[in-house]
């Protein structure tokens, strides 16, 4: 490895993004093969100051890798990949999801005559739009982006010690009537007036990228439309319960909430922050072993998202 004080020209990572604890730790540059290389994995592992990493590589095989070994990668700049292995992690045990009241009572009264979907891998640029148009400024960069549709394209891929890694796309998508206004224009008397009619619309109204290893899944980055309130925690909830279905073990959050109350929705979920230690050793003893239920993208769709959650929150009250 070398400390590259090379420039940054200025970029920054996106809020969301930055470490919990974003402090002035210098960003060393890594190669492929000190990853592969025990001693300095170790190395990386113990060392509590520096957390973020700098990568020339955009490589599928590299970037596997990677999130194999429990770094998540954004990007700095148009030209690093930006591994970080992270000093605490949030992480969510299915047992622990939580569905907020506020949630139910939006899908009993907004939300009762929307009929909502989760779609695992049917969209990714719809999934990418809206990301881009949520974040304005975020490091799903074009370098980002084209690795994400060459992992998109490969459907599973196969890591060292032959465990296997699967990129997806999370969507909620609302199926709603949309009411169509039309002025008659002839007659003077109904100008003004208008005719209703009922055409089914269909919209993405939340969704998220992420991948999984063995029986853990990892969230990257997401979006929701403000206009459609509670949708994210929606999509949110629906994956949850849909991962714990098909028997995952748990949900790697990344960053824990911050003290400013930024990412709050994690620990509201029912996530729980782990030191790096105790995050590698749970990731460790996970990512070897598939989920107890297949996970195809099939299992992992559900096609009737409100019913499903109303049900869960009846369940437990």
């Amino acid at each position: 490895m070398e400390d590259p004080n090379q420039k940054s020209d200025g970029d920054e990572k996106e809020e969301e993004s930055s470490g919990d604890d974003a402090d002035e730790a210098p960003v060393q540059l890594l190669r492929k093969e000190d990853l592969l290389f025990p001693p300095v994995l170790s190395y990386l592992y113990n060392d509590l100051i520096c957390h973020y990493y700098a990568m020339k590589d955009w490589s599928v095989e590299t970037y596997v890798l990677q999130a194999y070994l429990g770094f998540i990668a954004v990007s700095f700049g148009e030209e690093y990949l930006l591994p970080e292995i992270q000093k605490t992690y949030c992480v969510l045990q299915f047992s622990d999801l939580h569905i907020p009241h506020g949630v139910y009572k939006r899908l009993k009264t907004k939300y009762s005559s929307s009929y909502m979907s989760l779609r695992i891998n049917t969209n990714l640029q719809a999934v990418l739009d809206g990301i881009n148009h949520h974040h304005a400024h975020n490091w799903v960069n074009t370098n980002y982006t084209n690795l994400l549709k060459k992992l998109f394209e490969l459907k599973e891929i196969v890591t060292i010690n032959n465990h296997k890694f699967q990129f997806m796309t999370v969507e909620l998508w609302m199926k709603r009537r949309r009411v169509q206004q039309q002025s008659d224009q002839i007659n003077e008397e109904k100008r003004g007036m208008a005719s209703e009619s009922d055409e089914i619309e269909e919209i993405l109204v939340a969704g998220e990228i992420g991948y999984r290893i063995g029986s853990i899944y990892t969230s990257l980055t997401g979006f929701s439309l403000s206009q459609y309130p509670s949708t994210g925690n929606i999509q949110l909830i629906a994956l949850g319960l849909s991962l714990k279905q098909c028997g995952f073990s748990f949900w790697n959050l990344g960053h824990p909430p911050r003290p400013n109350g930024m990412m709050k929705y994690k620990a509201d979920l029912g996530g729980v922050i782990l030191s790096r230690k105790d995050f590698l050793q749970r990731w460790e003893a996970h990512r070897s072993h598939p989920p107890s239920q297949s996970s195809s993208t099939n299992r992992l769709a559900i096609e009737d998202v409100n019913s499903l959650i109303c049900k869960e929150y009846k369940k437990h009250k």
